[in-house]
């Protein structure tokens, strides 16, 4: 296996944090700008650049020139000669909007059709970036907070209740347990249909409601940034989650979902589509988020890593990646992978080395690319590294 430097770039988007990114990589922030992503990765829109001596090449050129190398044979044959995942750092200052991401089928299908009707790429009102789904784990490095999936429909009705707002009681009435798909199917449309000026008079009897249960504490919060959008109900009908440091959440295709505040590694099939429902001043098309939801009530499964040989293993049904961390402290070494692996130290101060003998200094916020290879990668010194690679069997 083969060490490469990493160049990667950051997204400034909103909500993004103005410390914790620039904090991580060493860096000032003299434009006070807000940090949301930085990317890891061979995504065509943001890719990461490879150093090897004076020259810094783009990383999706290099897999293209040549995959087997890059990717490992196996990798190569199986996605295509593409890198499969994307690796980000994320941090949310405020929340993300609500949304859900398409299974393969429909990105395929979504991704043609806004092809043949020639709407560009960068299209601010383009739902399809790419033809790809984009499962994805969330690992915190912060206490991080979210919401993921339906709640049970008692909780929803009983949520509803408590608002004491007539006109969202009488929308909870559409809730059946007995018929649970096809009554959130038009409880959630019947959000979506309510009038603007209901919707004012809604939040703004949302802000003087007096209950101190987690619930209405972020409808509350949300309040503040989105003062007459409907997606503030969110956590009435959504689960909320609070992950502490090293906790994850999976997120498969159709699962509504928000990302609220905090920071952490988040690995995802190699997709930017995204399809919005609220919390956002960006594009929303309520047709296409209803055609990919899963509407069901689910329980929150917290992933919590499992030690594997010298890796912490964080377990997901996804073919395209499998994120595990990495905790050095002395000597260790990790066995020969058939996979690419992009990796980020995120603590500490480590060595790494090669089969070539070649010692890279790793300090926190630096990350690297190792290829496929029969020989080891010995590392030594006091660190944490999280590493995204293919599971292969």
């Amino acid at each position: 296996m083969k060490i490469y430097r990493l160049i990667n770039e950051s997204q400034n988007y909103a909500w993004g944090d103005t410390k914790f990114i620039p904090n991580l990589l060493g860096e000032k922030n003299k434009k006070n700008l807000p940090y949301a992503e930085l990317w890891m990765g061979a995504h065509s829109k943001l890719p990461s650049k490879v150093v090897e001596g004076e020259e810094a090449m783009p990383l999706d050129q290099l897999i293209e020139a040549d995959p087997e190398i890059f990717l490992g044979d196996e990798v190569a044959k199986k996605f295509h000669n593409s890198l499969p995942f994307l690796f980000k750092v994320l941090s949310a200052a405020s929340p993300l909007s609500i949304q859900a991401h398409p299974n393969k089928k429909m990105a395929e299908e979504g991704f043609a059709r806004e092809n043949s009707l020639g709407i560009p790429l960068d299209a601010p009102f383009r739902n399809y970036k790419d033809d790809n789904h984009k499962p994805e784990i969330i690992c915190a490095l912060t206490d991080f907070t979210a919401m993921k999936g339906f709640r049970v429909i008692d909780a929803i009705i009983e949520n509803f209740n408590s608002t004491n707002i007539d006109e969202l009681i009488t929308i909870a009435k559409t809730l059946d347990s007995n018929n649970p798909e096809e009554s959130l199917r038009l409880f959630f449309k019947s959000l979506f249909e309510i009038d603007n000026d209901i919707i004012e008079k809604i939040c703004f009897e949302l802000k003087r409601n007096s209950s101190k249960s987690l619930e209405f504490k972020w409808v509350k919060k949300l309040l503040e940034f989105y003062p007459n959008d409907i997606g503030v109900l969110a956590p009435l009908y959504l689960n909320l989650v609070e992950l502490k440091p090293n906790e994850a959440l999976y997120l498969g295709a159709g699962e509504l979902h928000a990302y609220l505040e905090g920071s952490g590694m988040e690995l995802m099939a190699n997709s930017d589509n995204v399809l919005r429902g609220g919390l956002t001043p960006k594009h929303i098309d309520l047709v296409q988020l209803n055609a990919v939801l899963e509407f069901c009530s689910s329980e929150v499964n917290i992933i919590r890593p499992e030690q594997v040989g010298v890796e912490s293993i964080f377990t997901t049904p996804s073919d395209e990646f499998l994120l595990t961390m990495i905790d050095v402290d002395g000597v260790v070494e990790l066995p020969a992978q058939n996979s690419i692996s992009i990796m980020i130290c995120v603590d500490g101060e480590i060595e790494a080395k090669d089969f070539r003998e070649i010692i890279f200094s790793v300090e926190r916020g630096n990350s690297f690319l190792v290829t496929p290879g029969e020989e080891p990668i010995v590392f030594s010194g006091k660190g944490r590294i999280y590493r995204a690679s293919v599971p292969l069997v």
